[in-house]
């Protein structure tokens, strides 16, 4: 039964069709939602940068996070109202430089904020996600969407009060000097 449901809930996502999603994942027990949206996806996502060439990989994401990389905002919020997976990290290379590079770990936040999603970072912060989560390099949502030069995922950052003040493990704030 899960199998099927899990199978479901990711045609639903891949269709966009949130009302579907909604009605399964209100059928189902807690313990089932926490399952099929912390389920890892077969295969890795790979995701550009709006505004650069950058490239990544983002490794076994689970339902959320690939959600982020589409482009159903409806769909992201419908996953994220159930507050599940919103802050766990999953595995993200850069390939731009160096395939070989090491990955890091990111939260759904950075990775919607990353990509200048700004209905999806709404909803993640509207369902209680934490405004000045971290990558494991230190980069928060707000220095990823002022690293893009994403002004609307900036400007309501700020808005929400993420820190302007929190530096990253290379010492940059989103403070402007």
């Amino acid at each position: 039964m899960a199998n099927f449901l899990l199978a479901k809930a990711r045609d639903f996502c891949k269709t966009g069709n949130a009302s579907e999603l909604r009605l399964l994942l209100d059928a189902c027990t807690p313990e089932q939602i926490d399952t099929i949206i912390l389920a890892k996806t077969e295969g890795d996502i790979s995701v550009k940068r709006p505004s650069s060439s950058n490239e990544y990989d983002i490794r076994e994401p689970n339902l959320l996070v690939t959600s982020l990389a589409g482009w159903y905002s409806e769909i992201v919020d419908c996953l994220a109202s159930y507050g599940v997976g919103l802050e766990t990290h999953v595995d993200v290379r850069d390939l731009t430089c160096d395939p070989s590079n090491p990955s890091y770990s990111c939260k759904p936040l950075i990775i919607a904020s990353m990509l200048g999603k700004v209905d999806m970072v709404k909803s993640l912060v509207s369902n209680g996600t934490d405004i000045d989560g971290t990558n494991s390099l230190g980069d928060s949502s707000l220095l990823e969407a002022c690293f893009e030069g994403n002004y609307a995922v900036t400007e309501f950052l700020v808005q929400k009060r993420a820190s302007l003040n929190k530096q990253n493990d290379r010492g940059i704030t989103g403070e402007y000097k």
